[in-house]
């Protein structure tokens, strides 16, 4: 049992760094099991006015997805991507769990990786390229906020930043695309830590 995490997307302008990064942000919700994914696509997927780069209705019921199985299936499994810490006791229980899709489901599985590198420097980037910084710094001027977001906000950031980002995450997207060519699904951990300690 995991977590099954759903991208229907709805934006508002009017939220300065909250809301308006349309290509990397979705608000939707998360469910514990696949039934209810797909119970909730079925209701929440299609296309939204308020949201541009939304898709049209799909021409398949989400709930007929559920039906068959995995056998024979090619199926990815990357604990990391390749450069990502991964807490050893997540990485037990991930690959542990993976073991499933081979040995109970039929799925042949395959340790994997997509192949590039580290494309976080380049998110930050495209995240305050798609952010009203502006209205963020404005808001910086009023409200309390972390340290890191104040040091973001007070970058200079320049065009060749952004476009150098861009640059990064279309290589993200044409090796991704290779990569699912050859797999029908890919397995990760969900997070990349176990739950932290509570502390009364």
């Amino acid at each position: 049992m995991g977590r099954i995490p759903l991208y229907p997307s709805c934006r508002d302008e009017r939220y300065p760094g909250v809301s308006g990064w349309e290509s990397i942000e979705h608000i939707g919700p998360i469910t514990r099991f696949v039934a209810d994914a797909a119970l909730m696509m079925s209701v929440a997927s299609g296309p939204d006015m308020r949201d541009r780069h939304s898709l049209p209705g799909a021409n398949f019921n989400w709930l007929e997805c559920l039906k068959g199985d995995l056998r024979g299936k090619r199926v990815a499994y990357s604990a990391d991507w390749g450069y990502a810490p991964v807490d050893p006791d997540v990485r037990r229980i991930a690959g542990k769990a993976v073991q499933i899709f081979e040995r109970d489901l039929g799925s042949i599985v395959e340790e994997a990786n997509p192949g590039w590198d580290d494309p976080s420097a380049a998110f930050y980037s495209i995240m305050f390229a798609e952010t009203d910084v502006k209205g963020m710094r404005e808001l910086m001027r009023k409200y309390p906020m972390s340290g890191h977001l104040i040091n973001a906000l007070a970058t200079p950031w320049t065009a060749e930043d952004f476009t150098n980002a861009n640059m990064t995450r279309k290589s993200v997207v044409r090796n991704m695309a290779q990569f699912m060519s050859r797999y029908e699904l890919l397995l990760t951990p969900t997070a990349a830590v176990p739950p932290f300690a509570i502390h009364m």
